[in-house]
């Protein structure tokens, strides 16, 4: 009876462990899926507000500050598809910059849609 009941239960602690080290490898495979997209969108949010920041301050036209967002997003390789919007109000300099990211996971590619929005008073 004993022997039994030791069996079951090394069975069952067997199938904890086998599913706790599938679901780990999942994530951790999730994770290094995601890490590149998610770095260069920080990457790109970062330069995009020095770029706006730059151009606010010493008041450099619309279409520069643009030119400059566009060449950093093809050195971030932002897919060519993206959507970038400048706009001037006074002193306030505000960029808009929507792409989609395409994620190539097993059995299913997801398309991960991000935004950045930086607001620059110019003082």
């Amino acid at each position: 009876m004993n022997q039994i009941r030791i069996q079951r239960r090394s069975r069952s602690s067997r199938f904890a462990f086998i599913f706790v080290m599938a679901l780990s490898a999942s994530l951790f495979y999730l994770m290094i899926s995601l890490l590149p997209a998610w770095l260069g969108h920080r990457q790109l949010r970062e330069a995009t507000a020095s770029i706006v920041r730059r151009g606010a301050l010493q008041q450099l036209d619309i279409s520069d500050i643009r030119a400059q967002i566009v060449e950093q997003a093809r050195e971030s390789q932002l897919p060519t598809t993206a959507r970038i919007d400048v706009v001037r109000e006074g002193r306030v300099v505000s960029a808009h910059i929507s792409y989609e990211r395409t994620l190539h996971l097993p059995f299913h590619s997801w398309q991960w849609p991000l935004e950045i929005h930086v607001v620059d008073l110019g003082l």
